[in-house]
Parts: C-alpha cells; sequence; structure tokens
C-alpha cells in the first residue's frame, strides 16, 4: 500500500499489508518532497505499482493531492477506481478496474480504521 505519508512511519504501519511512503526515493524511505508536478506525481505511482503496490492511500490531511494534481486525480478516476472514501482517508485501489476490488474488502476496512486512529492522535 503506497501511502502518502509525509515521512511518517506510523502511516505506514499494517497487519498482513506492506506500506510504502509516497513518494519515495530509490531506497524506499520518504523522498522528502512533494513531486513536481502532475506527470512526475503518476510516475512514482505507477512505480511503485509496477513493484506491486496494490493500493493507493491518502489520508485527510493530503485531500489537497486531488485538487493539485488534478492529472493524477483524473489518472486515478479513469484508470483505477476508490474502494474507500470517508472524512479520514481515500483509498484507489491500484488493480485494474475490470478487476473489482470491492467496498467492503477486509484489508480496506482495516486501513480506514487505522487511519482514523492516527488522525485522531
Amino acid at each position: 500500500m503506497a501511502v502518502v505519508s509525509l515521512g511518517d512511519d506510523d502511516l505506514i504501519i499494517f497487519d498482513g499489508r506492506e506500506g510504502w511512503h509516497f513518494p519515495q526515493d530509490s531506497e524506499g524511505r520518504y523522498a522528502g518532497y512533494h513531486p513536481a508536478n502532475d506527470s512526475e506525481a503518476i510516475q512514482h505511482l505507477e512505480a511503485l505499482r509496477s513493484k506491486g503496490g496494490e493500493y493507493f492511500l491518502l489520508p485527510q490531511t493530503s485531500f489537497w493531492w486531488l485538487d493539485h494534481y488534478t492529472g493524477l486525480r483524473s489518472h486515478l478516476k479513469h484508470r483505477y477506481h476508490s474502494v474507500w472514501s470517508d472524512s479520514d482517508c481515500i483509498i484507489y485501489s491500484l488493480a485494474e478496474r475490470s478487476n473489482g476490488v470491492k467496498r467492503g474488502d477486509g484489508v480496506v476496512s482495516r486501513v480506514s480504521e487505522k487511519i482514523m486512529k492516527w488522525l485522531q492522535r
């Protein structure tokens, strides 16, 4: 799961799933910066997807990404689909749209609970 984490390691620790910082450097650490533009954001996303990333998570504190990176928002909307969206986080499945991960997927609900707890600290 790729998480817009701003380097917070607590956000990428999941039971039974591997979490990755987004964006990340070549060593897998938080890159330390926001992508310069939509193209760079999409490249980061697709690189993680090609490494096996199955989900992309934006915590509430990063919802602004979808307004700022409109090309990324369009890419997510047309190529993938949101499997969870509430006031705490948005989670996209990085499986092609035809593969259909359902909103009730246990992983998705566990991740949402984790994000809600993190936001309440």
